[in-house]
This record gives C-alpha cells, sequence and structure tokens, in this order.
C-alpha cells in the first residue's frame, strides 16, 4: 500500500513509534516490540546493506546482554526470590 499510493515509508514507521508510546502511556501498559523485526522493517524499507543490518543485530545483541546482566546483578545484590529475579532480567 505505501509503494502504492508512494508514501515515505520513515514517516509512518515514527508516527506508528509515537502511537505505540502514547498508547502505552495512556493505557499504563508496556507494548512489546521485537527490535529485530524493526531492523528488518527498516531494512526493507530504506534498502540497507548486509553490514549495516548485521551491525544493527550485533550492537542489539550487546545492548540487551548488558542491560540482562546489569539487571540480574542488581536483582541479586537487592535480594529478591530467583523466579523474580529470572523474569525481571529477560524481558
Amino acid at each position: 500500500m505505501a509503494v502504492v499510493c508512494h508514501l515515505n515509508l520513515g514517516v509512518i514507521f515514527l508516527f506508528m513509534g509515537f502511537w505505540f508510546i502514547f498508547s502505552g502511556l495512556y493505557y499504563r501498559l508496556p507494548v512489546p516490540i521485537e527490535p529485530m523485526k524493526v531492523v528488518v522493517a527498516i531494512a526493507i524499507a530504506e534498502v540497507l546493506t548486509q553490514d549495516i543490518i548485521v551491525a544493527a543485530g550485533i550492537i542489539l545483541g550487546v545492548i540487551f546482554f548488558s542491560w540482562g546482566s546489569v539487571m540480574e546483578w542488581w536483582c541479586w545484590s537487592a535480594g529478591f526470590p530467583e523466579a523474580w529475579c529470572g523474569g525481571f532480567s529477560s524481558g
């Protein structure tokens, strides 16, 4: 539809992101967005090269590994139950 109507996919994704943020704040619920699906959607829309896609995957992996490790450490040091720590650090 975006190709047929000559719409800018970057603008569509931007407003879709704003909508996710707005609806999450309005309903007070988190909106799950899978980061690699976002990377794929941008790669298709913007025709990214393989190197950029691989770099995006590595960067996301480092970010989520670091965040999970820090949250796991914080959870254990704060004395929370083991089941809670596992669920908290994994997502």
